[in-house]
């Protein structure tokens, strides 16, 4: 069995390969294949501190390494939460799990502009 993930220790050695896209294509089509999800177009998200890739602009998968993981957890927990509350647009959360240690997320992907660009320009109360 080939491993999918490096094992990295240290936020700084993640830093160095996010950007490198090719490098995630094998974890992220062997999560598609899991839940038969769509592993094409891919697009990937340039912001943020996980792997983000919209996947044939339905679904968003976040792939996190395994010193984030429980940010990962905790992010599925406040989904589910957030999914209750009738009122706000939540992505649904389809899938959730481990794949080498590294904690992904699969979710819907919701039309709009993406919370990056809109967090600095909102009011404090408002974030």
């Amino acid at each position: 069995m080939s491993i999918l993930l490096p094992q990295l220790s240290l936020p700084a050695e993640f830093d160095a390969l996010r950007s490198q896209n090719d490098r995630w294509l094998p974890a992220i089509q062997a999560i598609c294949q899991q839940h038969q999800l769509p592993d094409q177009p891919l697009q990937f998200f340039t912001e943020g501190s996980s792997v983000v890739v919209s996947l044939a602009g339905q679904y968003v998968l976040k792939l996190m390494p395994p010193f984030w993981a429980a940010d990962g957890v905790r992010e599925a927990q406040v989904l589910d939460w957030l999914s209750l509350q009738a009122d706000l647009p939540v992505p649904q959360l389809f899938h959730h799990g481990d794949l080498e240690g590294w904690y992904y997320l699969v979710m819907a992907h919701l039309p709009g502009t993406p919370g990056e660009e809109c967090w600095p320009r909102l009011a404090p109360e408002s974030q």
